[in-house]
């Protein structure tokens, strides 16, 4: 479709990169909520608006940090079987080093925890190894310095910015 009406100039491609980007965020701003509230009511966190606040910040920042890398990811590609199989290995990856599995990981790949956005995840700065137990789920909030918001900004703001130009970029062929 976009092929199509982009070959008859009917508008502009940051016209359309804007409008999609744009149109998709109260979809990824309303699930999360319903997910989120579920979790909460089932898991049994802290019933207090400031940490579900800071809870859904940093889901929907990580939301879009994966969109955005989503978006480079597709466009780089235009080949959904190609796609699918480099966005598995990127969040595969992602949630290896994010530190879900292994909270310290050898030296020669521990840089790639910085770059994860699965690394800011709420709890992940306040549960060790020693530490985790069941009890610690009641007590999610993001870290006082902010790091998580700090860390993911720099991805949502950098990522679709490369999706667009590499869209941009991209020759994309008119169906007949």
């Amino acid at each position: 479709m976009l092929a199509e009406e982009r070959s008859v100039d009917m508008y502009k491609l940051s016209a359309y990169f804007s409008a999609r980007n744009i149109s998709d965020l109260p979809l990824d701003l309303i699930l999360p909520i319903i997910v989120l509230v579920i979790i909460c009511v089932m898991v049994g966190l802290r019933p207090s608006y400031i940490a579900f606040s800071q809870n859904m910040l940093t889901v929907f920042l990580c939301i879009l940090a994966a969109q955005g890398l989503g978006l480079i990811i597709g466009v780089a590609f235009m080949d959904v079987k190609k796609a699918k199989i480099l966005a598995s290995i990127v969040l595969m990856t992602s949630m290896l080093s994010g530190g879900f599995f292994i909270q310290k990981g050898p030296f020669f790949i521990s840089w790639l925890r910085n770059i994860s956005f699965n690394n800011y995840d709420s709890y992940q700065h306040h549960c060790s190894s020693d530490s985790c137990s069941p009890p610690f789920i009641r007590e999610l909030r993001i870290d006082h310095s902010g790091l998580e918001v700090w860390a993911m900004m720099p991805m949502i703001i950098g990522y679709r910015p490369v999706a667009y130009l590499s869209l941009r970029r991209t020759k994309i062929m008119t169906v007949a």
